[in-house]
């Protein structure tokens, strides 16, 4: 239990400070892990309590993170304008603007600093249109029910089902 918490925390910290400089970012984590080895070796038998107190002691995540890009001089980027077009003109803006708009979604999606790489690739899966496409296959393929009333034993009433598959 006591490693998963330090798993925990060394992931949550490389989530925090992935905006920060590929070598800033292997020091800093290196920096608290070695951190972290020290003090949990200086204890012979230690329990979740003890890691517990090691990494409240080396604070919350967010907080070294901030620190260090302080002390580098990186402002986090915020979602703008810029985000929340793309946002919009990927999934439906080569409906608004045929192909067009969808080009430009893709173009402030990439110029962004807000995202990750990740993020820009899973963006750039979305097709035009969205999910209306998929959306109008699955109305087109519409689920008919019908139902039949009979009256059965005992007065009640069974209903049969029927589906249709329609085609356009």
């Amino acid at each position: 239990m006591a490693d998963r918490s330090v798993d925990r925390y060394l992931r949550d910290l490389k989530e925090d400070v992935r905006d920060l400089p590929k070598a800033q970012q292997r020091e800093l984590v290196g920096e608290i892990t070695e951190h972290i080895d020290s003090a949990l070796a200086e204890m012979p038998a230690h329990t979740e309590a003890d890691v517990r107190n090691v990494l409240e002691h080396l604070g919350d995540p967010a907080d070294i993170a901030t620190e260090a890009r302080e002390r580098l001089g990186i402002h986090r980027a915020k979602a703008g304008l810029r985000e929340y077009a793309a946002v919009i003109l990927l999934p439906i803006g080569g409906l608004i603007i045929p192909v067009i708009g969808w080009i430009v979604g893709l173009v402030l999606l990439w110029s962004s600093p807000v995202w990750t790489s990740r993020d820009k690739w899973i963006g750039s899966l979305i097709i035009p249109g969205g999910l209306l496409i998929p959306g109008e296959l699955l109305r087109g393929l519409g689920v008919q029910q019908h139902i039949r009333q009979r009256p059965g034993r005992h007065g009640y009433v069974r209903k049969r089902f029927r589906v249709c598959i329609k085609f356009w």
